[in-house]
């Protein structure tokens, strides 16, 4: 619980309001290999349409932690 009060924190300084903003902050960028972002996409499209009864713009999130090699990847 400490180091979650001190994460919370350190966003809060750093002006980081977003929970993915966050993460990234404390703990780096989520490297991520093509398969996995289509997945997630899929995931993400199926996901807002059923429980929210909106669209996914899978453009609104940056490939910016795109790598091309697997072992590179954290998730």
């Amino acid at each position: 619980m400490p180091a979650y009060t001190q994460n919370g924190a350190t966003c809060s300084n750093a002006g980081v309001t977003d929970p993915v903003g966050c993460y990234k902050k404390i703990f780096g960028p989520i490297k991520y290999t093509m398969e996995t972002r289509t997945a997630w996409n899929e995931w993400m499209a199926g996901f807002m349409w059923n429980k929210k009864s909106r669209s996914f713009d899978p453009m609104k999130y940056p490939l910016d932690d795109l790598v091309q090699d697997p072992a590179l990847a954290t998730v």
